[in-house]
């Protein structure tokens, strides 16, 4: 079943499914619910979230982290999820400080918060290149490139090319 993004979380699990996380660390890269934090433990591996804002946990099986408290101890992670999230750094909305180029920061950050040789699923809307101020980008042929430099795409799961020239509206899995 799907709860927090419909088909994005199918295409998720069908990601989790090959490439398994069980017995790994996951880092979910913001969280408005514990939707995926969740998933990490029902797939055997243990949970952290990252979030500009601190959350508040009532289980001991998630752990929680500010972005300054990462930055303090920089603990590292066998694998990232970023599910929704990236595309709104650097607009304000979530508590994060204003930047044009706060989602390029973020992506270059996750370099050193995923080990070497560690995976990230990155889901993020896709469609004509374009900001929707402060709420979101979309990422197109443009900006996506951009975002994702630095890191090797190893299998992308819901695109279709098409979407890169719709409203933004699908979030696939990378």
């Amino acid at each position: 079943e799907w709860f927090i993004y419909g088909q994005t979380d199918v295409w998720m699990w069908e990601a989790i499914a090959k490439y398994p996380i069980r017995g790994l660390n996951v880092v979910n890269m913001g969280s408005l619910t514990p939707w995926y934090e969740s998933n990490c433990l029902f797939h055997g591996a243990s949970s952290t979230t990252i979030d500009y804002n601190p959350i508040i946990t009532l289980s001991k099986r998630i752990k929680t982290k500010t972005i300054a408290q990462w930055d303090a101890e920089q603990p590292t992670f066998d694998v990232a999820w970023s599910i929704s999230s990236f595309e709104h750094d650097g607009l304000g909305m979530y508590g994060d400080p204003l930047d044009p180029e706060g989602d390029f920061k973020a992506m270059r950050k996750m370099k050193r918060i995923v080990k070497p040789g560690g995976l990230m699923f990155l889901s993020l809307p896709i469609g004509k290149d374009k900001i929707l101020f402060n709420n979101a980008r979309i990422y197109g042929r443009l900006r996506l490139p951009k975002l994702i430099e630095g890191w090797e795409k190893i299998d992308e799961i819901g695109v279709e090319e098409v979407h890169y020239d719709g409203p933004g509206h699908i979030q696939p899995v990378y």
